[in-house]
């Protein structure tokens, strides 16, 4: 079974450090593995020492990264959407299409949209090539929307379905008095042949997938990444929250530097509290980059020990 780890937390706690570390190790024990990273700021091949390289790139046996271009994955996303919009809407020719998504790339929500849409084709271009992937997360506030929008997304298309039914409803009573003629011969009256439902079912199952994947503990885990200062731990609560409102679980809590500093002990057993079915484990800082680079085998095992439920597959 293909796995997924997430890594999460505040800008600055060593997210990047700690996915690289774990799929580092992975890779170390012969476990093809591709780490992805879906924060904007792009520290991937910084912290490899490496020039940026567009689309997948080989860094040792068995080790690929990825960095999300989010930019160009708006711009493909609207592509394909303008793409199908003038197929299922053929006839209606006078629709500006082109028009219309030049204003929507900067619609609310179309970053979070394009992120998941690039995790979701990327996961599955990538099943059966690798055996984990490790995702290193944007900040706080994009990566929650972005763990909310599949189970956002999957309301809305079920309510839109229930609407585009009415519709069609509709139409099969205009058509059983007017004639099958009387609305054009591309306009459809049932479910299974009309584009618009056909296209509402795909965008929810690919949402339905995607909800499944982060709700199955089996599948994905989830480490929470904090540091030892107030607000990261506050914001560590509010995530750990905002998690329990969506019903995802934390698999691991890593205190990362934990030694660089002493956490206030109400806000300390608050994250304690709230993520008390997961593992909480404890990291030192280890000074410089070089000195972090030449342990990141022994930082990755640390953390696959606490994450991969079956042992460490060799």
């Amino acid at each position: 079974m293909t796995e997924v780890f997430f890594f999460i937390g505040k800008g600055g706690v060593g997210k990047t450090t700690l996915s690289s570390a774990l799929s580092f190790y992975l890779a170390e024990q012969g476990n093809p593995t591709l780490l992805v990273s879906l924060d904007p700021a792009h520290n991937l091949f910084d912290f490899f020492d490496l020039e940026p390289v567009k689309g997948p790139f080989r860094i040792k046996e068995d080790l690929w990264i990825l960095e999300i271009d989010e930019e160009e994955q708006i711009r493909d996303a609207l592509k394909e959407v303008t793409e199908r919009m003038k197929q299922t809407y053929r006839h209606l020719q006078i629709l500006n299409l082109e028009g219309m998504f030049d204003v929507l790339k900067y619609s609310p929500g179309m970053l979070e949209h394009a992120l998941l849409v690039a995790l979701d084709e990327t996961l599955r271009q990538w099943k059966g090539r690798v055996r984990y992937f490790v995702v290193d997360t944007p900040p706080t506030g994009l990566a929650m929307r972005l763990f909310g929008l599949p189970r956002v997304s999957m309301l809305w298309l079920k309510k839109l379905r229930e609407l585009r039914r009415k519709i069609l409803k509709r139409r099969d009573e205009i058509t059983s008095v007017r004639g099958k003629s009387y609305l054009g011969e591309d306009v459809s009256t049932e479910e299974d042949e009309d584009p618009v439902m056909l296209e509402l079912l795909s965008q929810y199952e690919v949402a339905e997938e995607m909800d499944s994947l982060l709700r199955d503990r089996n599948r994905s885990r989830k480490s929470l990444v904090v540091n030892h200062e107030e607000l990261s731990m506050r914001e560590a609560i509010m995530i750990a929250e905002e998690f329990r409102t969506l019903g995802l679980g934390i698999d691991l809590v890593v205190y990362n530097k934990a030694a660089a500093g002493v956490p206030r002990q109400d806000i300390h057993t608050r994250l304690r509290d709230l993520t008390e079915e997961a593992e909480h484990l404890e990291l030192p800082h280890f000074g410089n980059m070089e000195s972090l680079r030449a342990r990141l085998s022994q930082v990755g095992g640390t953390l696959a020990e606490k994450l991969l439920r079956d042992g460490i597959q060799h």
